[in-house]
């Protein structure tokens, strides 16, 4: 008999924003997760390093959070939150239009 974890689950998806350039904006997501989860962000399909200067990324165990410091025209595009534990996995994606 196998016991399966309980993998993640979006509870808010990400929403689609439009921000001016050189402004800052922020995508957020509600999550229900185990507490192992682990939150990642793409832009474009890239992955976001958590080292990047460029962004503030944050998790708080329910709500997962990309703030972009300083909107720029190359940050239009997609945006994705991966949360994952163990093999499972949930996204959510949505896009940013840079005006200005």
């Amino acid at each position: 008999m196998f016991l399966v974890p309980e993998g993640p689950v979006i509870i808010t998806p990400l929403l689609d924003l439009e921000a001016w350039d050189g402004a800052n904006c922020t995508f957020t997501c509600r999550l229900a997760a185990p507490k192992a989860a682990s939150v990642h962000w793409y832009h474009n399909g890239k992955e976001i390093p958590d080292s990047d200067d460029d962004y503030d990324q944050k998790y708080d165990g329910e709500t997962a959070s990309l703030e972009i410091c300083e909107v720029y025209p190359d940050d239009g595009g997609e945006y994705s939150c991966v949360v994952k534990h163990g093999f499972c996995f949930a996204e959510t994606r949505a896009s940013l239009t840079v005006t200005g």
